[in-house]
């Protein structure tokens, strides 16, 4: 069977299928509210710095309550760890619609990033562990792709049209719209069908057996070197993929003197080249082999950065963007890579620690940010991109000097 056929088949597996449409539709109403508190944001202040204040507090939370909840989806039924983590974060916008007022502070919005933060620090770790519990082991790099494609074309989507849907309605609309698409995506969860999981009777002290699984996952982690190298490797890249938005938006504003259609434009753009990368990447890797993919992606990055931060008209940045977002197609290889490495009894616990120690470089970014921003133009402040596109270069290094555990 060929590479694509391989792929195509894996949509006869109707829970995979089920999964699909639910991450599909979460991201589309994400890509929207982003766009949305972004925007509501910049146009109240104008100001880099409270972009950054704006993803730290999307972060900050995400970060400390990462182990805890990567010892309940190792514990607990992954399905229903996605459930709670969707139909919560439903509940939070729809209180948040409720209350919405065109004179709502700055402060109504961070508290919303940090409130949707906690939801995804349990959903990230469960959906990855659920994914190796719907496919085979040696679907996993396919399934992965097909994961990823599918929260960029929700991304697309709701970036690409939140602009025409603001100008149309209002921003308050936007957060009904993502009520909407939480709750869709909480029901289609539920007709997703794997194998069992990895769950665990609750002992006589709920929280000495948090401490005992988190600090067995520290020791699972600590003697096996190359599989710590491409968790941290992971982290990075998350750090970078996710250190991307907080510059782009005042970028785009003030830089390239960009609409709100403009900037989600250029997101999506991003989202297109993440896509195609998420389509042809696995078959590159199937016929070269997953670390050279991975080590000319990883190249290409900081090179993609210095010739954006130097841009001057938006057609311009929407192609070296969609090229940077070509590149962020690592992100499924290294994901697969790393499960192949985990014991499934460990993926939750594992992947927690790593988005746990990605959000602490993330916010340290994010302070550097915030400090800088008065001192560092826009276009300068992408030169903390290039660094982060380097040190990942070579983390990577490291992880193929590494013999197998």
């Amino acid at each position: 069977m060929s590479h694509f056929k391989e792929r195509i088949a894996l949509f006869k597996n109707i829970s995979f299928s089920w999964f699909l449409i639910s991450c599909i539709t979460s991201t589309f109403g994400n890509g929207i509210t982003y766009i949305a508190m972004s925007w509501l944001v910049l146009n109240a202040t104008g100001s880099i710095s409270h972009m950054a204040i704006l993803l730290t507090c999307f972060w900050g939370p995400n970060a400390i309550v990462s182990p805890f909840f990567g010892v309940l989806v190792d514990r607990f039924n992954r399905k229903w760890c996605v459930f709670i983590s969707n139909f919560v974060r439903a509940l939070i916008l729809l209180i948040f619609w409720l209350l919405y007022s065109k004179h709502m502070g700055n402060a109504y919005i961070y508290l919303l990033s940090a409130t949707l933060s906690i939801g995804l620090a349990l959903y990230m770790p469960a959906s990855m562990a659920l994914t190796r519990e719907i496919v085979s082991e040696k679907d996993l790099l396919n399934a992965n792709a097909a994961i990823d494609i599918a929260y960029e074309l929700g991304n697309i989507s709701g970036m690409g049209l939140a602009g025409l849907i603001i100008a149309l309605t209002s921003i308050k609309t936007t957060f009904l719209i993502n009520v909407i698409c939480y709750l869709i995506a909480t029901v289609t969860i539920l007709f997703v069908k794997h194998k069992d999981g990895i769950i665990k009777a609750v002992r006589s002290s709920v929280l000495r057996a948090i401490i005992d699984d988190f600090n067995a996952g520290i020791q699972y982690l600590i003697v096996r070197k190359k599989l710590l190298t491409i968790y941290s490797l992971q982290a990075i890249i998350l750090a970078e993929f996710m250190t991307a938005p907080v510059l782009l938006a005042p970028f785009a504003k003030h830089a390239l003197h960009a609409s709100v259609g403009q900037f989600g434009e250029i997101e999506a753009a991003l989202s297109i080249g993440v896509v195609l990368g998420g389509i042809f990447s696995p078959y590159f890797a199937d016929k070269f082999s997953l670390e050279k993919v991975l080590l000319i992606e990883l190249l290409i990055t900081p090179i993609c950065f210095y010739l954006f931060k130097n841009v001057k008209f938006i057609f311009s940045a929407d192609i070296l963007y969609f090229l940077i977002g070509l590149t962020y197609s690592a992100w499924p290889l290294l994901i697969t890579r790393a499960q192949e490495l985990t014991a499934l009894e460990f993926q939750g616990r594992v992947q927690s620690v790593f988005n746990f120690l990605s959000g602490l470089f993330i916010l340290i970014i994010y302070g550097l940010i915030y400090f800088e921003s008065n001192i560092i133009s826009l276009r300068g402040m992408y030169w903390i991109q290039i660094a982060i596109s380097i040190i990942a270069i070579l983390i990577f290094w490291r992880y193929c000097s590494i013999s197998e555990d």
